[in-house]
């Protein structure tokens, strides 16, 4: 969700900047096209992600399946 949520925000920056610049809306929304992820460059979030490592790990158990953890420090692009 956060991700979507600086996603959308990173748009909106974008927009506003390049209206400043004196962008025409026309040109940046195909600008933002072309930036827009495609769908197979997001099928990680259609990955059931579970959020709580003990739940995780409760899963894992009950599944006998391996555990997966991905630690951040605040965003998804800082490991």
């Amino acid at each position: 969700m956060s991700k979507r949520w600086s996603l959308g925000a990173g748009s909106v920056v974008a927009l506003c900047a390049g209206l400043a610049l004196g962008q025409s809306e026309d040109k940046l929304s195909r600008i933002a096209a072309v930036a827009r992820p495609r769908a197979d460059e997001v099928k990680w979030q259609k990955v059931p992600w579970i959020g709580d490592l003990a739940e995780g790990q409760r899963v894992a158990r009950a599944e006998r399946r391996p555990l997966f953890i991905w630690a951040t420090a605040g965003t998804l692009d800082r490991c």
